[in-house]
């Protein structure tokens, strides 16, 4: 075999390798952006679905609750006539939501014919307990309350249930692709290694067939050296094909050095993509409770206060109705950055959907402090905000939960900072409120 098809049967195996592993790191990139894809469309968006159905529960009851409370107080039942009514109507559209971003396994089916059965129940009697209300008949409404009250609190232990079940696959499907990622990781390192040594190997070879002409053209100049014969010709040698092995090894290392730092980055995403906001930048709100867990039991082991706050946009609709969601979207991208800017490094602004968010406040002194940076960000969040030539406004209520005050769990201060919001909301937005204590 001569010496330049040996040395292209080494280029020729070492650009195989690199084909080789490119394609097993271009299969193990698509697989990770598979899998975050599945869960970003399918996971994500359930969970974040039954987050607000839990909510929908809450409001539709506290406000059935305070309309028997506020019976005689014709405008404020009114009000949460119509409240209750838009709240029916979004519980209905995040049912059809929930549905379409289920998996289709015997499982999700049954748990979502359970909800459904469970809030049509529920509405009816919520419509049985209105109407009694709206008569003045408080006795019989109370009787019925009873009966509502239980089917919500079945309705809570479902959507628990239906949001474990979509933790668990969620859970189930990053771990099914971490380990797709170490196996590809591993099989891509090792084509890599074999392409490198089968070319090691094979330029040893060659570098040996290589040995013996140089050896033998020094044995023609010594022999010439001692009998100079001006007839003797040397045979031409040329050894610039060693210059392509090493480009070839070169662009090699390049190779797997460049795709180790764009896997490295993937992995970053995909944990970045799993936990924010993709318009704000937010942390959405399965993290924000993370980081409230993480508070509270802070705050229980020194003794200190956190503060909880849900924050709603005042005016967003209208800025979306006149402007469009163009607007609305620079709008919340604007309101999430004044937000951050009004709180500590260690304190949390988590995007629950819309146009709302949490706040979470840790190692609080006083109440004063919360309130001091409620009245910051209402008035940070009601400076113009420019689009397209045009000034943009929007308000903001706040309602203000602090732990122990209003509760030790998440869904306590949380329902809590709600229900302040609500109020804040009824008395003339723009605003913050604290919630009364429980």
């Amino acid at each position: 075999m001569k010496l330049i098809t040996k040395f292209l049967l080494v280029i020729a195996c070492m650009t195989a390798g690199i084909v080789v592993v490119g394609c097993a790191a271009m299969l193990m990139i698509g697989q990770v952006k598979d899998d975050v894809e599945k869960i970003s469309n399918d996971f994500l968006p359930a969970i974040q679905t039954l987050d607000a159905l839990e909510i929908d529960v809450h409001k539709a009851r506290a406000a059935l609750l305070e309309m028997m409370v506020l019976h005689d107080d014709a405008q404020t039942v009114q009000t949460l006539v119509s409240e209750l009514a838009d709240i029916s109507a979004n519980t209905s559209r995040l049912l059809q939501h929930y549905k379409s971003n289920l998996a289709y396994d015997d499982e999700d089916r049954v748990l979502y014919l359970q909800i459904t059965a469970l809030r049509t129940a529920i509405a009816t009697r919520m419509d049985t307990v209105q109407s009694l209300v709206l008569r003045h008949d408080i006795s019989a409404a109370k009787t019925h309350w009873t009966a509502l009250d239980d089917s919500i609190d079945a309705l809570e232990t479902k959507l628990g249930d239906a949001r474990s079940t979509e933790n668990q696959s969620a859970l189930e499907h990053l771990e099914s692709s971490r380990h797709t990622f170490q196996q590809s990781q591993t099989r891509a390192l090792l084509l890599a290694v074999s392409a490198f040594s089968i070319g090691c190997i094979l330029s040893i070879a060659v570098y040996q067939k290589i040995t013996k002409p140089i050896q033998n053209l020094t044995e023609e100049l010594l022999a010439f050296e001692k009998s100079p014969d001006l007839s003797i010709r040397f045979e031409g040698q040329s050894l610039s094909e060693l210059e392509v092995i090493s480009k070839s090894l070169n662009l090699l290392m390049d190779w797997v050095n460049e795709h180790a730092g764009q896997l490295a980055e993937q992995r970053d995403e995909i944990a970045h993509l799993a936990n924010h906001d993709q318009l704000t930048g937010l942390p959405v709100w399965r993290l924000g409770k993370d980081r409230l867990e993480v508070a509270l039991a802070a705050a229980h082991r020194t003794q200190q206060k956190v503060a909880l706050m849900f924050i709603d946009l005042d005016g967003f609709k209208a800025v979306n109705d006149t402007f469009g969601h163009d607007a609305g979207d620079v709008v919340l991208v604007e309101v999430a950055r004044r937000l951050q800017k009004e709180i500590r490094a260690e304190d949390t602004v988590a995007r629950m959907g819309g146009d709302e968010f949490v706040v979470v406040l840790g190692r609080l002194e006083d109440d004063n402090h919360a309130a001091q940076i409620a009245a910051r960000m209402i008035f940070s969040v009601a400076q113009d905000i420019a689009f397209e030539g045009r000034k943009l406004r929007v308000g903001s209520s706040i309602g203000i939960a602090l732990y122990p005050e209003n509760g030790n769990s998440v869904e306590s201060l949380l329902l809590a900072a709600d229900q302040a919001m609500y109020g804040v909301k009824r008395a003339g937005k723009n605003n913050f409120a604290f919630a009364a204590a429980s």
